[in-house]
């Protein structure tokens, strides 16, 4: 019996590595398995409201009345944030960025003079299959399991960047994490 087991050892360290190889692939496939049935449980449907965009336009407004010749960068500025200071539209970053030569919106230095041009608003708007989209025509929204700031946005007024506008407004019911909403909270649009 001994001499047995011994030859059994024996032959199991021989074929180690392809036995090893073996139980990889096992544990491979029992983890794709398992993974394959969690996703194809989950109704992708569920929950969901989803969108078809037509149009994605670019327009532009009105220039603001008064613009400053130029702005001196602060601790914790960034293009989009000062393009929503002057223009109250975060799309004119690139007008800024155009204007001062800078390939890389997100390295402003503190300090650092910016050329703030002379140019209309630009306003993003997004046209809907309204028949998709359950669009949000009050002032109030109770949030429901699932959403976020951005479809909010989308729904309420068209432009999903508009989450910032939405987040300002109801920053102490939401906290510090904009993308953490819990269900049945009221909250405001601005309009």
């Amino acid at each position: 019996m001994e001499e047995k087991l011994k030859n059994l050892l024996k032959a199991l360290k021989i074929n180690e590595t392809t036995i090893s190889t073996v139980m990889g692939a096992v544990v491979v496939l029992i983890v794709g398995i398992l993974m394959f049935n969690y996703f194809k449980s989950i109704n992708p449907d569920e929950g969901l409201i989803t969108e078809t965009a037509k149009v994605i336009e670019v327009t532009e407004g009105e220039k603001p009345e008064y613009l400053p010749d130029t702005y001196k960068v602060e601790k914790g500025d960034h293009l989009w944030g000062i393009a929503e200071k002057f223009y109250k539209s975060g799309y004119n970053f690139t007008d800024i960025a155009e204007a001062n030569s800078i390939v890389d919106p997100n390295s402003i230095e503190v300090g650092q003079e910016l050329i703030i041009p002379q140019v209309a608003v630009k306003k993003i708007t997004v046209e809907s299959d309204s028949a998709l989209v359950n669009t949000i025509e009050s002032d109030t929204y109770t949030t429901v399991a699932g959403d976020y700031l951005w479809d909010i946005a989308v729904r309420a007024y068209g432009d999903g960047f508009a989450w910032t506008n939405i987040y300002q407004a109801n920053k102490a019911l939401i906290g510090s994490n904009p993308g953490l909403l819990y269900k049945g909270v009221t909250l405001s649009l601005p309009r």
